[in-house]
């Protein structure tokens, strides 16, 4: 499952013209909206189901200079995140379990999500919020605003 985005319009020339002012704004950004996007990724951890807790711990925020993120799952560790969110059938294999013979286990698709697009809709203005003044901050420091 791939991490879910926020959009900001005129963020790319935004950006450019702070680090034209100041070199190291740019990984305040970054900083900056990562801590929005933690409000997203706070609200959903404990709404995913927990078994051991690697899924759980998965839940983090991912961000660049121009975009805020929140990534679910590692194709690694946790492959099965995007199923557990959404649904739909994987193909089993339990050389791990009581059974050694591959099945389909399926879960009922919920196309908005179960986790992570309801706990984004139920902070998106606080995230907004959080991204808007940290960045109003940062044009204030270098004079912008």
């Amino acid at each position: 499952m791939g991490p879910i985005y926020i959009r900001v319009e005129g963020l790319n020339e935004w950006v450019r013209s702070l680090k034209a002012a100041d070199r190291q704004l740019g990984v305040e950004v970054r900083r900056a909206l990562n801590e929005a996007a933690e409000i997203v990724a706070r609200e959903a951890r404990p709404r995913y189901p927990r078994s051991s807790g690697k899924l759980q711990g998965s839940v983090k925020p991912r961000s660049t200079q121009r975009e805020a993120g929140v990534q679910v799952g590692t194709p690694g560790r946790v492959p099965y995140a995007g199923w557990i969110d959404f649904g739909g059938t994987i193909r089993h294999h339990g050389s791990r379990h009581s059974h050694s013979t591959p099945h389909l286990i399926r879960r009922p698709v919920v196309r908005g999500g179960r986790y992570l697009y309801p706990a984004y809709s139920d902070r998106a203005r606080d995230v907004e919020n959080e991204a808007r003044q940290a960045l109003e901050r940062m044009a204030r420091r270098t004079g912008m605003w």
